[in-house]
């Protein structure tokens, strides 16, 4: 057990160290790309603990996503928050959304296809909603303003190297708490009711509580990456920060890596969002050729691997005694 233990905190320490290697590329164009595969990651983790750990698969994640930014671009802009504090509010604001939705989702027994529709329509809801609501910038979005006072304070920076070291923390601050939740009793419950929710019932579980709970600390987390998005990019408006393709990228990132395994959606930011940005880039972003690779890349992984693409990883790394280690 010690052995394991002690493996698992070497590989963890080793990914930290070439994840925290990579940003001192002078690129910016490779920071930026960078900064969106720390960013996916992200969100794909959190979105497993609710999809793949807890089997309530949800379409509503861009807007927690949308929330998160929303709410500290707006406190910005209004009194001068400080997004290090507003980030806090906005997953408070997307946690309480959360309750609410899942509640009214979970408490009539939606599950499964109903409730992919029914988080749809929340989602859909929310960017018309945006979209049309004068107060938050409507359909032209927000524009968040440059400070020249104290720039850091506010997370401006010139460069994008603070953003990608950022965006790592926050990924690696997750996936401990991830860990430390799957691993917990709560973590159990939540297994429990993705294999078989009507057992879990009749064991005592209360399944209502704690698919709320998963969904409620899934939306946080993926709020906190909201506000790092829009002040990373410096404008928001509904068509980014809350649309159906961004809820979908996700879901695709955790599903490609492997659901329900934490690591799996490092594995799928790194295969989706390079692949996406530059086939954009060498093929043009109207061509739609991006869209088309991605969606054959994932036929083929989904035909082939269907537990996701971690699981032909941990094979290789079974195979290689030498480099582990192994005798």
């Amino acid at each position: 057990m010690n052995v394991r233990l002690e493996k698992s905190a070497i590989n963890k320490l080793i990914i930290l160290i070439i994840l925290s290697l990579l940003p001192l590329y002078p690129s910016p164009y490779f920071r930026r790309t960078l900064f969106l595969v720390l960013y996916f990651a992200y969100l794909g983790v959190a979105w497993d603990l609710l999809g793949g750990y807890t089997g309530q698969g949800s379409f509503v994640h861009a807007a927690f996503v949308g929330l998160g930014a929303y709410t500290s671009a707006l406190l910005f802009i209004w009194w001068r928050v400080t997004p290090y504090i507003s980030m806090f509010i906005g997953a408070l604001v997307s946690a309480l959304f959360a309750g609410l939705i899942g509640y009214l989702c979970f408490r009539f027994g939606l599950r499964g296809h109903f409730f992919f529709l029914a988080s749809i329509a929340f989602l859909v809801a929310m960017r018309y909603s945006f979209t049309n609501w004068d107060l938050v910038g409507g359909a032209t979005g927000l524009i968040i303003p440059l400070e020249s006072h104290v720039p850091w304070f506010y997370l401006q920076f010139e460069s994008k190297l603070p953003y990608c070291y950022l965006m790592l923390i926050f990924l690696f601050a997750e996936i401990l708490l991830a860990e430390k939740i799957v691993k917990s009793k709560l973590g159990y419950y939540f297994v429990a009711i993705r294999e078989d929710e009507l057992a879990s019932e009749s064991l005592g579980i209360n399944t209502l509580r704690y698919k709320l709970i998963s969904f409620v600390i899934s939306a946080a987390f993926t709020s906190l990456a909201g506000t790092l998005y829009a002040f990373f990019v410096g404008y928001i408006a509904p068509e980014t920060v809350l649309s159906d393709i961004l809820t979908v990228q996700i879901v695709i990132v955790a599903i490609l890596g492997g659901a329900g395994t934490i690591y799996g959606s490092l594995i799928g930011a790194f295969i989706m969002v390079p692949l996406m940005e530059y086939t954009r880039a060498f093929l043009g972003a109207r061509s739609g050729l991006d869209l088309i690779v991605l969606g054959s890349l994932i036929i083929l992984i989904c035909v082939l691997y269907p537990h996701g693409l971690i699981k032909l990883i941990g094979k290789i790394y079974h195979k290689l005694p030498r480099i582990r280690g192994d005798h």
